[in-house]
């Protein structure tokens, strides 16, 4: 017996937050940046290389970072070294904590772009097998920016975002990351 199932995203919780969102008056920023995976899915390189370049060319950009409580202790120093990496850019980092999905729904449907450029340094070798950050961020209508590896090229639907291609921590990966996210907050 087989059960077909959408991966855990919740197609009634999407439109339950849309909903709510719609009800606020809330509309994207497209200048407000998404990231809702484990630090050590690329966090580091997003807040040391990519961001920056963002903010070079959009000084308004924000991004606002969601995660769940599942730390490992081993990977403290890798968390301390993210979170300097956040305080030197100030108030363009914003901590939504740990959300509910109605909740994550609605920061997706109220942000401009979901970027994940992974791998990590921490894990060079990490390929993603099945993101459901980007299956959601795609639900919600928020167009993606990640890395063509692993399973995110089968991931990420055509028009839905950009898949970088570029070499991982190469100077060419880190402005083609920028360029594309500009891209979309420029022509939502």
């Amino acid at each position: 017996m087989l059960y077909v199932t959408r991966n855990g995203v919740d197609l009634e919780a999407v439109e339950a937050a849309r909903v709510a969102v719609e009800k606020s008056g809330a509309r994207r920023n497209p200048l407000s940046l998404m990231f809702s995976a484990r630090p050590e899915r690329g966090l580091d390189v997003m807040l040391g290389e990519i961001m920056p370049r963002i903010l070079r060319h959009e000084p308004n950009a924000r991004i606002f970072l969601a995660s769940y409580e599942n730390k490992v202790d081993h990977l403290a120093p890798f968390y301390s070294h993210c979170k300097e990496l956040a305080a030197a850019l100030g108030d363009r980092v914003v901590y939504l904590g740990h959300l509910t999905k109605e909740k994550l729904y609605s920061a997706y449907l109220s942000a401009g772009v979901y970027v994940y450029p992974v791998p990590s340094r921490l894990s060079p070798d990490f390929d993603e097998i099945s993101c459901i950050s980007a299956m959601e961020a795609q639900a919600c209508g928020l167009p993606v920016v990640t890395s063509a590896r692993g399973a995110l090229p089968e991931t990420l639907a055509p028009g839905a975002g950009r898949l970088i291609s570029e070499k991982p921590y190469s100077p060419e990966y880190f402005d083609a990351f920028a360029e594309a996210t500009l891209e979309l907050m420029r022509n939502p």
